[in-house]
């Protein structure tokens, strides 16, 4: 992301928030990769967010530890934000459910779901790297 492209966000964040059905999510994934630049323009574009907003940073386990610590402004950017830890929240069960359907609509299941809670465990959480194991035939019976 660049500054110019956040500025654009902005904008366009304060077009909308007319009707039923107002609002406009924007989701920074990969958050630990942001750029000084783009941290000093998100402490400005936070500090007026539009009730019809939110903003929304992603980031791993490994990612937050490190979150902006190379960053002055790192912390005042992260004293604008609420954490949800996901990865902490017992998604493992959820995951793993999620997967092994995943799994048989594929043809790709042949273990019970703790299987699947393993394979989540595994990976940490990470389903991506779940789904790919998947796919490469880890969770076909032997």
């Amino acid at each position: 992301m660049s500054v110019p492209a956040l500025v654009e966000l902005e904008k366009t964040s304060a077009l909308s928030g007319w009707g039923d059905r107002c609002g406009r999510a924007f989701i920074v994934n990969e958050a630990h990769g942001l750029r000084k630049d783009v941290i000093r323009q998100f402490l400005v574009v936070l500090e007026r967010v539009p009730a019809h907003v939110v903003w929304i940073f992603t980031t791993t386990c490994e990612g937050q530890e490190s979150l902006f610590e190379n960053y002055s402004d790192g912390s005042p950017l992260l004293s604008r934000c609420l954490d949800f830890a996901l990865a902490l929240r017992g998604l493992a069960e959820a995951f793993a459910k999620r997967a092994q359907e995943i799994a048989q609509r594929e043809g790709l299941d042949g273990r019970p779901l703790k299987g699947y809670l393993r394979l989540v465990q595994d990976h940490k959480n990470n389903f991506r790297a779940v789904i790919q194991a998947i796919e490469a035939g880890e969770m076909i019976a032997n």
